[in-house]
């Protein structure tokens, strides 16, 4: 069903449904959270002093990995993810490098990924609200069942993860592969993106799909 018989308006997910029959649900488990999740920003550093560029310098062991494993581009050190310049990259690949009038900037990124394996694995509200989701698999149960109950941010669509440690959040949105007859909303975890100031405002950035619910949307007869 993807429109309202009585107004015809589209159903665009599983908010806008009264009443859902949960197919299925599929969250990944801690072992496969990527050992890499960065966030948005990155830190530009150097891999050796320069002149004129006022820049954090990568940390030595960063550098030797890098040296030994010419197929690596990236590498998880500390609480960072550190990646390899583009330009080398690029010529790694066989491919042609603009040539610059800059140093090579290294990235460093801040790495996710614990945080999000412990949201899975001690997190009581999340494991309280995955627990929620099992159970009601094979039942027609009322959206609001399905829908965390944590603060919302409507213009973000995204719901505070409480006790995260890290500013997490999740969404639920609409995949638009539909297997068979079903519908598919997906869980993201999101976290704090850039602040467009007048151009939009805050922002939030997804940082990795967790999980999906394949449900059949119905309404009240």
């Amino acid at each position: 069903m993807d429109n309202c018989p009585a107004c015809e308006r589209r159903f665009e997910g599983i908010n806008d449904f009264p009443i859902v029959y949960i197919t299925s649900v599929s969250i990944i488990k801690p072992q496969d959270v990527p050992k890499a999740v960065p966030n948005w920003y990155h830190e530009d550093m150097l891999e050796k002093e320069t002149e004129g560029w006022n820049r954090k310098i990568v940390p030595s062991q960063v550098l030797n990995f890098f040296k030994r494993s010419p197929d690596k581009d990236e590498l998880v050190h500390s609480e960072f993810v550190y990646t390899r310049p583009w330009e080398d990259q690029k010529e790694n690949r066989g491919l042609p490098a603009k040539a610059l009038n800059r140093p090579k900037f290294w990235h460093k990124s801040f790495n996710f990924a614990p945080f999000i394996k412990k949201l899975m694995t001690e997190n009581t509200s999340v494991k309280q609200y995955f627990s929620t989701l099992d159970e009601l698999v094979g039942h027609e149960v009322q959206t609001l069942r399905v829908i965390p109950s944590w603060q919302y941010y409507s213009h973000h669509q995204v719901y505070t993860i409480p006790d995260s440690g890290a500013g997490l959040m999740l969404q639920l949105s609409e995949s638009k592969e539909k297997p068979s007859d079903n519908r598919v909303t997906e869980l993201h975890i999101h976290c704090q993106g850039p602040n467009a100031g007048r151009a939009g405002g805050a922002s939030t950035h997804e940082l990795l799909k967790i999980g999906e619910i394949q449900y059949e949307g119905r309404i009240r007869k």
